[in-house]
């Protein structure tokens, strides 16, 4: 009897997506903006999400876990209930994408929005996290069931995945909502206030982005699970200069450094949402 393979799944949220949290699971919303490219895939074969106009999106083909977003390092926003269904159908939702909570959850590139925060609700704390990732195990021995579709609709298929030192097989799914280039810090506030309005609540921004760069903490390759690049988690806006080190270490024979692969001056935004739970805080700092 062959033993059995560990299998992961890594989910990377990139920019304008606010993530919603109640019993069931997680709904990641995707924000209408203009400027904004919107995509899901593998890194550097993304594929474009359509707008859903109401249409409910889910992930597909992983195990539920009971991990949580970390309020000490992010802004979260607890409302007793909210309606989702209006929240997809509100014209303002680009797309929704429910998924299981996962079996871990990261949060990277750690600022303080201390004194950037305007509005009469305030958030389980100041601190904001540019990239989120989700981890699930995937069961079955196979990756052929993961994916996103829309009922019996296939919008993103895994197609692929890494067998890492330690054994485990791991694929990697990023979700995209961000300009493909650099914007102002007006972008920035514009978007922060949709999402708040989409919800809503009353937390906006003063003076742009919450999030300047260098920022408070960002991550070493050795933070990161098995698997998953520094790299990747570049914004769209340069991630060219992530793929160009890449190269040069693969063409030098050599294993990738761990570079600095995010230098944008400010990031797409948005508050996070927890319906009707007690939110705890599980995680340290790392």
């Amino acid at each position: 009897m062959s033993e059995q393979v560990t299998q992961k799944l890594y989910v990377v949220f990139h920019g304008l997506i606010p993530l919603v949290e109640d019993k069931d699971g997680f709904h990641a919303i995707l924000i209408e903006m203009t400027g904004h490219t919107v995509a899901v895939g593998h890194w550097l074969t993304e594929v474009p999400l359509q707008k859903s106009g109401g249409a409910v999106l889910s992930l597909d083909g992983v195990s539920a876990g009971s991990a949580r977003i970390d309020p000490e390092l992010n802004l979260v926003v607890n409302l007793r209930e909210l309606d989702m269904d209006k929240v997809s159908g509100n014209p303002g939702c680009y797309a929704r994408i429910d998924m299981p909570k996962p079996e871990k959850s990261y949060s990277y590139f750690t600022a303080d929005g201390e004194g950037r925060l305007t509005g009469t609700q305030q958030p389980n704390s100041k601190k904001y996290s540019a990239v989120q990732v989700f981890e699930y195990s995937v069961p079955g021995g196979t990756f052929d069931r993961v994916g996103i579709s829309q009922g019996d609709t296939a919008i993103w298929k895994n197609e692929g995945y890494t067998i890492t030192r330690g054994g485990t097989k791991t694929s990697v799914l990023h979700i995209y909502n961000e300009p493909a280039g650099e914007e102002s810090d007006k972008h920035a506030a514009d978007e922060f206030l949709k999402g708040s309005a989409l919800f809503g609540v009353d937390v906006g921004l003063a003076g742009g982005s919450p999030l300047p760069f260098p920022c408070e903490w960002q991550p070493s390759q050795s933070d990161l699970p098995p698997g998953l690049l520094l790299q990747e988690l570049a914004p769209l806006c340069n991630r060219d200069r992530s793929v160009f080190h890449i190269l040069d270490s693969a063409r030098r024979g050599v294993p990738v450094s761990e570079g600095t692969p995010v230098l944008a001056g400010v990031f797409c935004s948005a508050i996070f949402i927890v319906i009707g739970l007690l939110h705890q805080h599980y995680w340290p700092h790392p």
